[in-house]
């Protein structure tokens, strides 16, 4: 990748950065003022753990521990002991360490070697209060004396679940920075850590991050396809059409090439083409590009285009494209010249990156490729009946994907987000939307925590929190009910702000997890916000989990607290 290339991305990961922190004051109403500067370093942190984790950017906050940040954003102290933020994702039982290391200036070069040793001192203390706890509970007065508030909650709570046998969870350490090369760590160091309890030490630099957080363009090309060997099919109950034809590798390449006038001429030049890939092409294309060595599916593809590349169409799925339309703009002899308008590739990321990555190693690519070719469908969509996401979900079987970005361009959270806009609740379906402005509406909700609350209401509190792909997967249509989603999303949303208001405004510990117990209470019983929480924490007092002490935390996510709960408050079966 050129060095323009990667200049560009630096420079919009930084406006992304600052425009996400502009929105986290708009949100926490606050009056302190940061220089530009400011905004773009601690801006990076809600540009990376918002998209990597969906997280809304107060939560964002909350798991950041950075002393820098702490103390400009909160006027707090805190040691961070190298640690920027946590975050621990309990659907897939991990526990991620973050350190960031932003750069005020585009440099190329890689990963500061220090980020390695700055994290130690962390995960040095977590061992050593892992091993004290498994003999006896830790005493704040004397085991955590010597950390600050922020840390040491944090550390606790890791320290619980580590030693809880029933729940294995791993833990992964991510350095981040804004560069365009990873830190080439030596495996004593890897074996040092792993005997400190790390499972994995993970690097995000500018090609990680860029691509999640891209904005959908509106992109058109034009394409010429043979006649004979075009197939059309028509859905009946719709004024959608799908286009089967054979495209040459030539062709996917100029219509995936960043060059948009090269996109809208056919008879370019390909032996004076520079392939240049257009991440944004496959911005709807829900699957995340899985690295060579990781994928012997992206090795097969280039060894069949080094060898036989004209057996490509046979060997290879080929690629799904959506768009608003495609139309005829000129009848050439046997062939039909179409204009995509407003297109997509959503299934065929991983062959087209493939396809790339051979270009940039074979300068005589346009002679070798000249008869390869790729199985091409190209659906026209509306919506309605033939659906973007469904398109997306249906035709990417080859890795796995995330339902929640798949249900963002469904039309129920279109519409949803329309609907409660009108009731002044903005609705973040895409978590990162640096459009998105705090400061228009009164009250704001993610998707992803929308989907949490439902499915509190409806009877899994002790689920909301760690199964989030159900919500969005094999439950959402019983999550989102159509029938009456509308008007229980808007009273969920406004028991969801007079629930933290009242948490806000007592010493009460408030969590996400008590709060799904609140919104599950008030839903299925006649008690009010107070008894509601009365009662969660009268039931977390009095659980004792078969004997075994564990944090309230993971009290919260098991089904025999939620079945204590309910002899508590009377429910039946729902």
């Amino acid at each position: 990748m050129g060095n323009t290339d990667l200049v560009k991305m630096y420079n919009y990961i930084e406006k992304t950065n600052v425009a996400l922190f502009d929105q986290f004051l708009n949100m926490s109403k606050s009056i302190q003022k940061f220089d530009e500067k400011k905004k773009k370093e601690f801006g990076f942190y809600f540009t990376v753990l918002s998209k990597r984790h969906l997280l809304g950017i107060d939560l964002v906050d909350n798991i950041i521990i950075d002393t820098h940040y702490l103390d400009s954003v909160h006027d707090k102290k805190n040691a961070d002991l190298g640690v920027d933020a946590v975050f621990i994702d309990h659907e897939i039982c991990k526990i991620f360490l973050y350190n960031f290391k932003h750069k005020d200036n585009y440099v190329s070069g890689q990963i500061d070697g220090s980020t390695v040793s700055d994290i130690g001192e962390f995960v040095q203390s977590l061992f050593s209060l892992v091993c004290k706890r498994k003999k006896q509970p830790l005493s704040d007065k004397y085991d955590l004396k010597d950390y600050n508030e922020k840390t040491r909650k944090v550390l606790k709570e890791i320290v619980e679940i580590l030693v809880d046998d029933s729940a294995i969870y791993k833990l992964e350490v991510v350095l981040v920075s804004n560069v365009d090369r990873k830190l080439i760590i030596k495996k004593d160091i890897r074996d040092s850590y792993k005997k400190l309890g790390v499972n994995k030490i993970n690097q995000l630099v500018l090609e990680d991050i860029y691509p999640t957080i891209v904005k959908k363009p509106f992109l058109n090309s034009r394409i010429i396809v043979s006649d004979d060997e075009k197939f059309t099919y028509h859905e009946c109950d719709s004024n959608n059409d799908t286009l089967v034809s054979p495209m040459k590798i030539s062709d996917l390449i100029r219509i995936t090439n960043k060059d948009d006038s090269i996109k809208m001429n056919p008879s370019v030049d390909y032996k004076k083409l520079k392939p240049e890939f257009d991440f944004l092409v496959i911005d709807e294309n829900v699957r995340g590009f899985i690295p060579f060595n990781k994928s012997s599916f992206n090795k097969e593809i280039i060894k069949t285009l080094e060898t036989n590349p004209s057996l490509f169409f046979l060997y290879n799925n080929g690629v799904t494209i959506v768009a608003d339309d495609f139309k005829v703009v000129d009848n050439h002899y046997a062939n039909t010249e179409y204009e995509l308008v407003n297109y997509q590739i959503v299934n065929g990321g991983q062959t087209i990156r493939s396809i790339y990555k051979y270009l940039l190693e074979n300068s005589d690519w346009s002679d070798h490729l000249s008869n390869a070719r790729i199985l091409t469908k190209i659906i026209k969509t509306d919506g309605k009946i033939v659906k973007p996401e469904k398109i997306a979900e249906y035709t990417n079987s080859q890795n796995p994907i995330s339902s929640i970005d798949i249900k963002t361009i469904d039309t129920l959270q279109i519409q949803l987000e329309k609907y409660l806009s009108e009731k002044n609740i903005g609705y973040i379906r895409k978590i990162g939307d640096t459009n998105f402005d705090y400061s228009k509406y009164s009250k704001y909700i993610t998707m992803v925590k929308l989907g949490q609350l439902i499915y509190s209401k409806i009877g899994n509190p002790h689920k909301a929190s760690n199964t989030r792909s159900k919500i969005f997967g094999k439950d959402y249509n019983i999550v989102f009910d159509e029938d009456n989603i509308y008007e229980t999303s808007q009273n969920l949303i406004e028991k969801y702000y007079e629930i933290k208001t009242f948490y806000d405004s007592n010493d009460y510990v408030y969590s996400d997890q008590r709060l799904f117990y609140v919104i599950y209470l008030i839903s299925n019983t006649k008690r009010q916000v107070k008894s509601s929480v009365l009662l969660v924490e009268k039931a977390l007092r009095e659980f004792d989990n078969d004997g075994i002490a564990i944090s309230d935390a993971r009290k919260l996510i098991k089904g025999t607290f939620k079945t204590y709960l309910d002899t508590l408050a009377n429910i039946k079966d729902l």
